[in-house]
């Protein structure tokens, strides 16, 4: 209850501190009311100076401070101090003696007390007497009187002895020891009637300062002279005598102790009142004061002679009655003075009293024995002696307590009927027990509860609970209330059902698992029991067995089973749920069981020791689930799902293709929600152990690749209602439960699949030991991307291994193409040694297109990802993928421009040019792989820093062609234009394009295009520039081709009767080849546009180009010397070659290779091919001026070792050629060994005809000369150094090409510069524009900003119910996924989609199930398959879209009018008891660890508390996953959430409070 102190008394105020009475003031309620009283002359206590005048300092400061406070009530700070000016206890004599010394204080030490008018007494007593003897004896003569032969000096209970401190008290004769000995300290506030000041002088500690009184009072008889006010009759003789104390100056800082020692004389002498004798026995130290009491005459001064005439009754001691000294005693009791005490109540005859009283002597004693704890311990145990003798065993206990013996003390209790201290000192003692049966003798049950509780000692608190049932019932049988005290501690806080649970906590830390069980038996919840059980589990113990038998024995049999499940005992489960029917969770075990007995392999084959029984287990599985009816099961979305996940461990074991294709069906038998996982898995396998060199199996495992990035994003990156349930179901997959948002939860003791996962890093070693491990959400999505990701780079490396396999399969040879086929063995490279078919080239090519549709999807998954929010390492991971980028596409690239010549195979005839040119643009995933891979390579050129800069003109050169055959959709023109403006110059492969350009135009002017060349070649040459220099290769099939149609425009327009010309086959099929490039494009062919050209050109206009070709081949003006150039780049290549010698016959064997050398020998040979073309050709379509230089070029040529044996004879041959008949054959025989034919040809003159030209194999050698048409000829072989005149070119030719070439780029300065003037035109445009775009994208950029904002608003407002919507992918209400038919048809064609036209597509059979059509299987770009039929694979597309259908539906209807009901419910009720319950746990951090020893009391409701909530956000994800809308189980589970709540707050809050006051 609140009190209030109105006033407060104080009494000898100068003995308290300012803090003591600053705390005075504050607990009056009004300070104005209190009254203080003293002197503060008597102030002896150390360290207190106080004066009166000091309160009013005090009240000011205390009337600010609660000003301060906001408190309202005022101080009045005190404007007066009263004097009581009678004094009602001395008289008139010895207040003249205290005022004597009041006037030498305040003469010396006037601020150190209130200086106040002199005491008046209200009558005359007698004179306080000095006795001049310093003898004891003559004092005792005194003191006896008429009683001299007794020993001891009589006295009585109103007198006293004062000495100065204990010291003195000691020393006080044997004599005096029957009167009351005091302190002047202890006697302040007591009166006698008599006091004897006893060697006051002596013992004090001043010495010479007392000479200073002496000063002063030769000062007061000064003045005593001159004034006539002073009333005291001062005798100035006594001044005169001899042997008087020696003067002494005062000095305040030097006699400060003067102060103490005038106050304690002041205080001794106003004890009395009637008689005060002083006597002291040191005459020098007394002398001053002596003197001056008597100069004054305030004493009566009496000499020994005077006390020898004394009366004989004596002068001080008197007999007092016994009720006076018990009087007495009683005073000095309340007063603490226990020794005068005890004398006192001696003297009055009561022994009894006065043992107590020494009793707390020696109490007081032992505890100022504070420096010597073990002699303070030996008193204090004397003094419990001695209080139990006496029978205070109280006090005894606490001096026991004093002297730590705590065991006696709390025997003292006991003894003392002090129970309840005796069961708090047994509790000390930590004796539990002995604590407990005291407070239940004193019937506090709840405290004996609480005392054995929290020493856990359950069992017997558990005793205690039944004795009190007894005891109620015991009141209630005899009709008796029960008593008041015993209901006010009754045992609330620990419940039986708390003690039983605190009890099977302590037996399962001992590992007491008999008596564990015991006490959970008393429990009567279940649920608390196995909860209990299942929480305490682990490996060792098996408490889960404990649990699940619990609930078997209570009929919860699936319960029972479910545990066993969790605890890994998975056969035990298997029979319980057979037993109850639940199949599907039958199945699940069955899996289960097979995937723990078995071992998977990194390369997902499994091997397992009970093979034969796991096959049973997962065929009965499998038949199982198929006879399932319903849409979803335990675990798994369709029980085909869980089908097919038996089929993949079964075909895992069993190393069968079939089983794996047929869990592939199973995990794709919905096509609206697959088993992406389970996808990936069997494609897994498929990459590791099927026949990759089956071109289906090939194209399953590319497409997988899609499906891997597909669930890598969804993985990283899920971000709608689909994707959110996929990754439910991939983490379902890994064996990993989504618990909330942020973490998962896993069972190690199933070998989940994320075991095999780096996840060690996330998981300590001790949780993988229990039944469940937790793991957050991103810990769990990184350890999964980042094994997609590196799954994904070896599914790329074995793949790209198969292709080039494959590759090399249908690619010819290297060494048998350069003609090295002595070298050819067995195991060379596994290509072909044979000229390449139009069939072996198109597989060729099917094989690029397959690698070019992988790097796409690769490429295309990691541009997707890269452009979401993903972590580091992952982003990392996924630009370390592959590592090197479009290999694929410089793979086609290299197949389309091959080194050696125009490859077979690729357009001997037209239609097979335009065949193939098909082939190129039927997949729009090989089309988009392209273009990105030019649009990289124009971005790599245009690098500022890139050292191949200038290595343009072949990318240009590549581009446009291949933009033209594979229609990519590049624009050529805009790429360059940008490429000029960006160097500032115009590059010579604009030449080349405008020659390209004039070819596929609508009419193809050949003539203009090849005019064009022309000048890029003279370019080149000038140029002669390293950096800027084409491709060999490239510029060499330009090179062939425009060779080839000048050679028929020349044919045509020649004046010749019979115009003829010599070219390999693989030249025509190089014109059709380009002519494939553009002929759908209602384009025409280059040998259609020569017939179409009706008028001849200008005259040797043609042979002029041709010459120009000469000139870059042979340098005839010492420019750019291709043929010196090609077999320089032969010399250094063939240094890489590498060789090993025969010891024994001293040879070389084993001559290895390079890719450059072969390269280079091929690129030799081509260029050797076409210069021997040009001889053959001389004089008839080509000018023959030039014919010396390619010889000599021909003729310098030194190979290297290890050349191919027929490029060596060749060239040996043309060195000993003398005509252009020994060139021709020299021609026959390259050719025929490079597979190729040396064809004769003519220009048909007919206009009927399409194409002009007619050819045939050269045999007859009629019309060739076998001279030379150049009379140096034969001078140039025969000496090859010698010196040839540099040829003149046509002058008005290069000229016009110069002037051209200037011409252009002087426009092209020109639009520069146009350009720079609008670009500054566009920059003032641009400032004016900027302010209103600002302005406008500011607003656009707020709007976004508030519908941002508003979107957030409702999704905070949605909450849970935020991704419950309606989108084209899934219905959110019911569960139901659908795609847009028309959205499918709309999507990319993949290679795998398509039914391929194979060659021999009739001659093939299948060889496997996959290509025998055992399963069909239709794949498109989303990744998605399905199982289908030829019944329902051209299903038509219904009216209205599966959204729009599904939406119409009444069930559909139904589920919205549920999902509106609940979501309106849980927003009203649930969600806010769930946050409510959410806060309350997370402030009082109730699943912390230290919650177990903060709410120990109440550990039982607390895990209730947390249960039932953890068992309410089961419920509400289980809903929000089936979409059981209308569960009405939510509702009821919160109220009880919110109850357990309540139950236990007060509780919580007030430990957590307590708890947080300690720390």
């Amino acid at each position: 209850m609140d009190w209030v102190i109105h006033q407060i008394f104080v009494d000898e105020t100068q003995d308290f501190t300012q803090a003591e009475l600053c705390l005075l003031l504050r607990l009056c309620q009004n300070p104005n009311d209190m009254f203080l009283t003293g002197d503060t002359a008597q102030g002896i206590m150390r360290g207190i100076s106080f004066r009166f005048n000091d309160l009013k300092s005090l009240f000011f400061y205390a009337s600010h401070s609660l000003q301060a406070m906001g408190k309202t009530t005022g101080i009045a700070i005190p404007e007066q101090v009263h004097q009581l000016t009678h004094n009602y206890r001395s008289h008139a004599g010895i207040l003249s003696l205290a005022s004597s010394i009041l006037d030498i204080l305040v003469e010396l030490f006037p601020e150190s007390f209130d200086r106040l008018n002199k005491d008046q007494g209200l009558f005359k007593g007698p004179e306080p007497v000095l006795l001049e003897s310093c003898s004891f004896s003559d004092l005792a003569l005194l003191l006896r009187g008429n009683k001299r032969k007794t020993s001891h000096i009589e006295f009585g209970a109103h007198q006293a002895i004062l000495v100065v401190n204990d010291a003195a008290r000691e020393n006080v004769p044997e004599e005096l020891q029957c009167g009351l000995i005091l302190t002047i300290y202890e006697a302040k506030g007591l009166e006698f009637d008599d006091i004897l000041l006893y060697n006051f002088f002596r013992d004090s500690q001043a010495k010479k300062e007392w000479r200073v009184i002496t000063d002063f009072l030769e000062k007061l008889c000064s003045s005593d002279k001159t004034s006539t006010e002073n009333l005291v009759k001062i005798s100035s003789d006594i001044l005169e005598q001899k042997d008087r104390p020696r003067a002494l100056t005062f000095d305040p800082n030097q006699h400060k102790l003067l102060n103490s020692e005038l106050k304690h004389l002041y205080t001794a002498v106003t004890r009395a009142r009637v008689n005060v004798w002083i006597f002291d026995e040191d005459k020098e130290k007394r002398a001053p004061m002596f003197e001056y009491f008597k100069v004054q005459h305030l004493v009566k001064v009496i000499s020994i002679e005077d006390a020898q005439n004394l009366s004989t009754s004596g002068m001080f001691a008197e007999e007092s009655a016994p009720e006076e000294w018990i009087k007495r005693a009683q005073e000095f009791m309340r007063n603490n003075l226990y020794e005068v005490a005890a004398k006192s109540y001696r003297q009055g005859g009561d022994d009894c009293m006065a043992n107590v009283a020494m009793c707390h002597q020696m109490a007081l004693k032992a505890s100022r024995i504070k420096d010597n704890p073990a002699l303070m311990r030996e008193a204090f145990l004397s003094a419990a002696e001695k209080y139990l003798e006496v029978e205070l065993p109280a006090k005894a206990a606490i001096c026991l307590q004093n002297a730590r013996e705590k065991e006696l003390m709390a025997y003292a209790y006991d003894k003392a009927g002090q129970l309840e201290k005796a069961a708090e000192t047994y509790r000390k003692l930590n004796r539990p027990v002995d604590s407990s049966a005291c407070y239940e003798r004193l019937g506090f049950f709840d405290k004996a509860i609480s005392t054995l509780y929290d020493h856990k000692l359950f069992d017997m608190a558990n005793d205690i609970w039944k004795r009190y049932k007894l005891q109620i019932k015991e009141f209630e049988k005899v009709g008796k209330s029960v008593p008041q005290h015993i209901i006010d501690h009754a045992p609330k806080k620990h419940t039986e059902e708390q003690l039983a649970f605190a009890a099977a906590e302590l037996y399962h830390s001992t590992n007491n698992v008999g008596k564990m069980l015991a006490s959970l038996n008393r429990l009567p919840n279940i649920d608390h029991r196995t909860n209990f059980l299942t929480k305490h589990h682990n490996a060792k113990n098996n408490y889960m067995s404990h649990a699940a038998e619990i609930l078997m024995h209570n009929g919860c049999i699936k319960v029972a089973a479910e545990l066993y499940l969790k605890q890994g005992q998975i056969r035990k489960a298997l029979v319980l749920f057979r037993e109850i029917e639940e199949k599907d969770l039958v199945g699940y075990c069955q899996i289960l069981i097979a995937t723990i007995e078995c071992t998977t392999h990194t390369d997902e084959s499994a091997t397992s020791e009970k093979l034969d029984q796991i096959e049973q287990d997962l065929q009965s599985a499998i038949d199982l689930y198929h006879n399932l009816k319903g849409k979803t099961c335990y675990k798994f979305d369709n029980p085909k799902h869980g089908a097919g996940e038996a089929e993949l461990l079964l075909g895992q074991l069993t190393d069968d293709i079939k089983r794996i294709t047929t869990a592939f069906a199973n995990f794709t038998f919905m096509q609206q929600k697959q088993y992406k996982a389970g996808q990936l898995e069997c494609s897994n396998w498929m990459v590791n152990h099927s026949d990759l060199s089956k071109r289906q199996n090939l194209e399953k495992v590319i497409n997988a690749m899609q499906d891997l990035f597909e669930v890598l994003r969804i993985v990283l990156t899920a971000d709608n209602l689909l994707d959110k349930e996929y990754l439910k179901q991939i983490f379902m997959f890994y064996g990993l439960e989504t618990i909330s948002d942020t973490h998962v939860v896993l069972n190690p003791q199933h070998k989940p699949r994320i075991l095999k996962l780096d996840i060690r890093r996330y998981v300590s070693e001790n949780d993988l030991n229990t039944i469940k491990a937790e793991i957050n959400t991103k810990d769990a999505v990184r350890a999964i991307a980042e094994h997609l990701i590196n799954r994904g780079r070896e599914w790329f490396k074995i793949i790209e291994v198969e292709i080039h396999r494959q590759h090399r399969r249908f690619a010819q040879c290297p060494l048998y193409t350069v003609g090295l086929r002595k070298n050819i063995g067995s195991d060379c490279c596994g290509g072909l040694h044979k000229k390449v078919t139009q069939k072996e080239f198109r597989e060729l090519i099917e094989i690029d297109q397959l690698f070019i549709e992988m790097e796409y999807y690769v490429d295309e998954g990691i541009s997707v990802l890269l452009k979401k929010t993903i972590p580091s390492e992952i982003k990392s991971l996924l630009e370390k993928f592959i590592n090197k980028k479009y290999c694929s596409c410089e793979l086609l690239v290299g197949d389309l421009f091959q080194h050696f010549r125009h490859g077979t195979g690729i357009s001997d005839t037209i239609h097979q040019a335009m065949e193939l040119q098909t082939a190129l643009t039927e997949y729009q995933t090989v089309q988009m792989c392209m273009k990105r891979y030019f649009e990289h390579e124009y971005d790599f050129i245009k690098e500022k820093t890139n050292l191949k800069r200038e290595r343009n003109t072949e990318l240009f050169m590549k581009m446009v062609f291949l933009m033209k055959l594979m229609k990519l959709d590049l624009f050529i023109e805009t790429l360059v234009f940008s490429f000029e403006k960006d160097v500032q110059k115009l590059y010579m492969v604009r030449q080349f394009l405008d020659a390209y350009a004039k070819m596929y135009s609508s009419n193809n002017k050949t003539r203009e295009a090849l005019i064009l060349f022309a000048k890029f070649i003279q370019q080149v040459r000038y140029s002669n520039y390293e950096l800027i220099f084409p491709d060999l290769t490239l510029l060499l099939t330009w090179t062939e081709f425009f060779t080839t149609t000048a050679l028929c425009m020349e044919g045509k327009f020649s004046s010749n009767p019979d115009p003829w010309f010599v070219v390999p086959s693989s030249y025509i099929a190089l014109v059709y080849f380009i002519d494939s490039s553009y002929r759908k494009d209602n384009g025409i062919t280059t040998f259609e546009s020569i017939t179409r050209q009706k008028y001849a050109p200008e005259s040797d206009k043609i042979r002029n180009r041709i010459e120009r070709f000469v000139e870059m081949l042979a340098g005839t003006d010492n420019r750019l010397n291709v043929i010196r150039k090609v077999f320089q780049n032969l010399s250094e290549a063939m240094r890489e070659v590498q060789t090993g010698d025969d010891p024994k016959k001293g040879e070389i064997i084993d001559v290895q290779y390079t890719e450059n050398a072969l390269n280079a020998i091929c690129v030799a040979e081509r260029v050797l091919v076409l210069s021997l073309i040009l001889l053959t050709n001389m004089g008839m379509t080509v000018y023959s001026t030039s014919e010396s230089y390619i010889i000599r070029e021909l003729c310098r040529i030194e190979l290297p070792l290890h050349c191919p044996e027929r490029l060596v004879r060749a060239l040996e041959k043309i060195k000993c050629s003398r005509g252009v008949l020994d060139i021709v054959g020299c021609l026959q025989i390259i050719i025929y060994e490079r597979d190729d034919d040396l064809l004769l040809c003519r220009w048909n003159q007919n206009k009927n005809r399409r194409y002009g030209i007619v050819s045939e194999p050269l045999q007859e050698m009629n019309m060739l000369s076998s001279t030379f048409s150049s009379p140096e000829t034969n001078l140039v072989i025969d000496n090859p150094e010698i010196v040839l005149a540099q040829q003149k070119t046509v002058v008005e030719e290069d000229m016009h090409m110069v002037d051209e070439q200037t011409t252009d780029d002087e426009a092209v300065r020109k639009q520069l510069e146009d350009e720079n003037k609008r670009n500054k035109s566009a920059v003032v445009i641009t400032k004016f524009f900027r302010n209103f775009m600002f302005i406008r994208k500011c607003k656009i950029l707020r709007d976004l900003c508030e519908k941002g904002q508003r979107k957030e608003r409702l999704k905070d407002e949605l909450g849970i119910f935020a991704d419950i919507v309606v989108d084209d992918k899934m219905c959110g209400i019911c569960g139901e996924v659908f795609e847009d038919a028309q959205k499918e048809s709309s999507k990319h064609a993949s290679y795998a989609e398509i039914t391929r036209r194979s060659i021999d597509n009739s001659s093939r059979q299948p060889t496997s199930p996959l290509e025998a059509g055992y399963l069909h299987l239709i794949k498109g770009m989303d990744g998605h398959q399905s199982e289908i039929s030829a019944t329902n694979a051209s299903k038509e597309v219904t009216e209205f879209s599966q959204k729009e259908s599904h939406m119409s539906l009444q069930s559909h209807c139904q589920k919205q009018t549920q999902f509106t009901f609940f979501r309106e419910q849980y927003v009203k009720e649930i969600k806010k008891d769930l946050d409510d319950v959410k806060i309350f746990i997370e402030t009082y951090e109730l699943r912390s660890t230290a919650a177990k020893t903060l709410y120990k009391d109440f550990t039982l409701k607390v895990i209730d508390l947390l249960s039932c909530h953890e068992k309410l956000e089961n419920i509400i994800r289980i809903i929000m996953e089936t979409k059981d809308w209308c569960n009405t189980t939510v509702l009821q589970k919160s109220k009880e959430m919110i109850g357990n709540m309540k139950e236990i707050s007060q509780w919580v809050s007030e430990n957590y409070g307590k708890q947080s006051k300690v720390l």
